[in-house]
């Protein structure tokens, strides 16, 4: 967040994150969610070329997306694309997450990204908000009350005092303990906002951009399908097809 506030206050006039100076080495720009790009379309395993650009992709394995995100997106019905975008030397293009569509196995729908934001809705049910978890029923409630007399203190002043307090619990039990942040579930903000960081920056470039698209699988299971992924931007139609990927 920093590296972006100060990249708009040193260059008021740059809007587009391909109009920045491109950091050294494959870095993508410096205000711009995604990931590094890989350092040539060839290390991918598919991409095509058109007239000012190149578009290179793969899609993530189980095990790959299960070590990347701290949800899991494959159980949790969505298939991963690493997208590669790759303008020719000179050549400013357009980048929009509208511009891909997948097509999964035998099912020819025309799948376009889902949003994080979307992708969180649907894991909290529907949009609800998320609740944090109620206690359990049938918790007994002790109240202690205290009555005395204390003579002498500051001043000379003394008398009758009083005090309660209330216990929730089993006579005799512990506090619960704190959870173990090892086993805790992710809070679901910090999950949209990893989804947020990696998925494929929008805007104008000149320079290589990466990052990942999710896809919603098709209701009806497939065992390993192969994926079609179509771009279209600035006139230009390139498809891909992208092999089946191992469950490993």
């Amino acid at each position: 967040m920093y590296a972006r506030v100060a990249a708009v206050i040193l260059f008021p006039a740059v809007l587009a994150f391909g109009q920045l100076p491109r950091p050294t080495g494959s870095e993508p720009p410096a205000n711009t969610s995604g990931i590094a790009p890989r350092a040539t379309p060839g290390d991918y395993p598919v991409r095509q070329s058109a007239p000012g650009l190149t578009v290179a992709a793969t899609v993530l394995s189980p095990a790959q997306v299960k070590k990347l995100f701290p949800m899991n997106l494959d159980s949790a019905g969505y298939v991963v694309v690493e997208i590669g975008i790759f303008p020719d030397p000179g050549n400013q293009v357009s980048v929009d997450n509208g511009q891909f569509r997948l097509q999964v196995g035998d099912d020819r729908t025309m799948r376009r990204p889902v949003e994080p934001v979307e992708i969180m809705a649907a894991k909290r049910g529907g949009g609800k908000s998320h609740q944090p978890p109620s206690l359990p029923g049938n918790i007994p409630v002790m109240t202690t009350a205290t009555i005395g007399y204390e003579s002498g203190g500051p001043y000379n002043r003394g008398g009758v005092y009083g005090g309660a307090s209330t216990t929730v619990g089993t006579p005799g039990s512990q506090p619960y303990p704190a959870p173990d942040p090892r086993t805790a579930a992710p809070d679901p903000v910090d999950i949209e906002h990893d989804l947020v960081d990696k998925e494929l920056a929008t805007g104008m470039t000149t320079v290589p951009v990466a990052g990942y698209l999710y896809f919603a699988k098709p209701r009806q299971k497939q065992k390993n399908p192969a994926y079609d992924l179509t771009y279209r931007g600035a006139g230009e139609s390139i498809h891909l097809a992208l092999p089946a990927v191992s469950a490993k």
